[in-house]
């Protein structure tokens, strides 16, 4: 009997040590969090639910690593500020399927996703990106609740989602769809990284963008499943797995993981056209590395005297546009950080650049200007050493014009007097046959 009552404990205790366990709000990440992630492109089954799970994942091989950061709201853009007054923080989402799954076509860069974490629940408040520049939000209503604490093993609900926004001289965007979740299994993760008691969020996601050129609209199916396995404290999920409908989206993977220097290897690489290139005409440096970099830095070796970054572009940007004066065979050297990292490469007589056909003239230039500070309060400076006969213009986001002088060409800074202007974002443009400069700036 005492033999029978002892391995009943055993079993029992056997069994309650891989229990399912229940997150909460605390157990996902707060305001100024870093995490660092990998992400791979091995085969996973994701086909496993169900209680009491093993999912053996340990040999997942990392090809990238970043860190996934939680801006406070402080930390963010005066506009998004403004759109999203109640997050908790934004974070950068390289892991959410590009507007329509267009991948590099997306007119967006740099999106973010804006969140209020509650005791309650995990809500998407919309989400934000850049066109050409300028800010653009996309604010939900109703909104995307991702989770509802606590969260517990067969827990499931459904979460509809609408955002909008419109951008002067492009058109408008939106995202409509719905999410359902289900926890629809727990047990053991193996990542690379450790073992962890687990619960699985499986969403699917129907979703259509749009985007809207006057009476136009074109909608863009963006229909996923992803898969988040959750555990106590991790502050992420420990593996993360996003899954396109459409066969021309890419399977995405990333899970929790410690610093591997040996991902770094290789990783900055660029394309350079035309190649060879004539003295005056315009050079377009592309950025080709692996991942999507926090910050770039190109150099040339050559006098500044010999070249110019044009067309709003500087050394660094990401696809910067250079106009050599002078003849030769150039050295560029690309140097990227990644927030877990940084790589470069040096390429010897990257560019080739040829005597001009018809010799230069003044016109052949972007026009070149430098604006700041940003973000401003009360004024502006502007340099434009390069620029004559010219205007320049403020307008908003609408398109709606608010201010507009002359370009004065002078050794120091022009001031702009811009203290009749709100707090928000605006487009400063400057206007000189042939081409057009614009670039945005924040009035706090």
């Amino acid at each position: 009997m005492k033999q029978l009552f002892l391995a009943c404990s055993l079993a029992f205790i056997a069994f309650s040590g891989k229990a399912q366990i229940t997150i909460n709000a605390t157990d996902l990440a707060s305001a100024s969090d870093t995490i660092r992630y990998s992400v791979t492109t091995s085969l996973l089954n994701t086909n496993q639910t169900g209680p009491n799970q093993i999912w053996d994942y340990s040999n997942l091989i990392p090809v990238t690593q970043d860190i996934q950061s939680f801006y406070a709201p402080s930390q963010l853009p005066f506009t998004y500020r403004l759109q999203f007054a109640s997050m908790t923080y934004g974070f950068p989402e390289s892991l959410l399927p590009n507007l329509g799954n267009m991948g590099a076509a997306s007119p967006l860069t740099d999106p973010y996703t804006f969140v209020k974490k509650s005791a309650s629940a995990y809500v998407y408040l919309g989400r934000g990106a850049s066109v050409q520049g300028i800010p653009l939000s996309l604010v939900y209503t109703p909104k995307d609740t991702l989770y509802k604490f606590p969260l517990n093993y067969l827990d499931s609900f459904s979460s509809p989602f609408v955002g909008g926004a419109g951008f002067a001289g492009f058109g408008s965007l939106s995202q409509s769809g719905n999410r359902t979740n289900m926890v629809d299994g727990w047990g053991t993760l193996k990542t690379p990284f450790g073992s962890f008691e687990c619960i699985r969020v499986k969403s699917i996601v129907i979703e259509i963008d749009s985007i809207t050129f006057g009476a136009n609209s074109i909608p863009l199916p963006n229909n996923r499943t992803e898969y988040r396995w959750l555990a106590k404290n991790q502050k992420i999920p420990v593996l993360e797995v996003v899954e396109p409908a459409s066969l021309l989206g890419a399977r995405t993977i990333r899970y929790k993981d410690s610093y591997r220097p040996e991902i770094f290897v290789n990783q900055a690489n660029f394309t350079a056209s035309p190649n060879p290139v004539n003295a005056g005409d315009t050079l377009f440096l592309t950025n080709r590395s692996f991942g999507t970099p926090k910050s770039y830095l190109w150099e040339i070796n050559a006098p500044n005297t010999q070249f110019d970054y044009v067309g709003g572009t500087s050394q660094t940007s990401a696809n910067p546009k250079v106009i050599f004066y002078q003849s030769g065979n150039y050295d560029i050297k690309l140097s990227v950080t990644y927030s877990g990292g940084k790589d470069d490469t040096l390429r010897t007589n990257a560019v080739q650049v040829l005597p001009a056909a018809t010799g230069i003239n003044e016109h052949s230039f972007v026009a070149n200007f430098k604006l700041y500070p940003n973000p401003a309060s009360g004024v502006l400076y502007l340099e434009s050493k390069r620029i004559q006969n010219s205007s320049y213009q403020i307008l908003d986001l609408t398109g709606k014009l608010l201010l507009q002088g002359s370009v004065s060409v002078q050794n120091s800074a022009q001031t702009i007097d811009i203290s009749g202007l709100a707090k928000g974002c605006y487009i400063f443009k400057i206007d000189q046959l042939p081409i057009q400069n614009t670039c945005t700036f924040v009035v706090e």
